[in-house]
Formats: structure tokens, C-alpha cells, sequence
């Protein structure tokens, strides 16, 4: 989602030696590791709702896979998207990550939407442990 934080926390996990590049006809851009065989890809085809589930389908079968695994990273403001999170749940055997940034400032606020948050990591994480690919159980980063 804008303004969450996407290359930030990237650079934070991976470090500074990234390459930003625009693949060619989307609306996306790769966020490659030099010195790692690692490519994100940052697309804002989750972020807007105005895509039909067949649209969303049709973006994974075409431009993403073979994926290995999707970071859904969300602002802590953020309402969290029940339509958003049935698509994730949907995708096919591909690990899905929420990870929720910017939480430093929830010190002085509740967040409303918690055991609702829960609920699906919870979701998440029984599912994902059952097929979860060696690639990122051996991986050292």
C-alpha cells in the first residue's frame, strides 16, 4: 500500500544494495538484491478495489508467477480489506506474509482491528506451515 513503507522495510531485511527498475509495459516496478537472488516485485494491484477477483487471477497467473512467496505489507492506519485478505487466501500455495508496519506509533492507540488481525494470521500461518518451501526455510537471510 502508498506510504507503507514497502522499500523501507526491503532495505532494512536485505540492505542497501538494491536496484529499482520499471518492467516494461505494467504499472510495477522489481526491486532487485544485488548481491542476493531475490526480486521483489511492488505492484498496487492489491490496492485498489476496484479489481474483480478474475483481474487479480489473471495478474498472478500472468505477471507473477513462478512467485514464491507475497508480502502483503499494510500501514497501521490501514483498514484491513476482508475482500483483500479472501483474494490472499485464494492464491495458489504461495506463502502469504501481512505484515503490519509503522507500528512504533500504536504505543498511544488501540487498534481496533486486532483480533480481527489475529484471526487471519492465525489462518495464515496453520496454512502456510503445511506447504512452506524449503527455499525460505534454508534461506539465511
Amino acid at each position: 500500500y502508498t506510504g507503507s513503507g514497502r522499500t523501507t522495510l526491503i532495505k532494512k531485511i536485505i540492505g542497501e544494495n538494491i536496484v529499482h527498475e520499471t518492467i516494461s509495459g505494467t504499472n510495477y516496478e522489481q526491486i532487485k538484491c544485488l548481491d542476493k537472488h531475490l526480486t521483489f516485485i511492488k505492484t498496487s494491484t492489491f490496492e485498489t478495489n476496484d479489481k474483480s477477483w478474475y483481474e487479480v487471477q489473471e495478474f498472478i497467473r500472468n505477471d507473477l508467477l513462478p512467485i514464491h512467496a507475497i508480502w502483503l505489507l499494510l500501514h497501521y492506519q490501514s483498514d484491513i480489506d476482508e475482500n483483500l485478505l479472501n483474494q490472499l487466501k485464494m492464491l495458489p500455495r504461495a506463502p502469504s506474509f501481512i505484515i503490519l508496519n509503522k507500528t512504533d506509533f500504536l504505543q498511544s492507540h488501540s487498534f481496533c482491528c486486532q483480533s480481527e488481525l489475529e484471526k487471519y494470521m492465525k489462518y495464515f500461518d496453520d496454512t502456510n506451515q503445511n506447504d512452506f518451501p524449503n527455499y525460505f526455510r534454508n534461506n539465511q537471510i
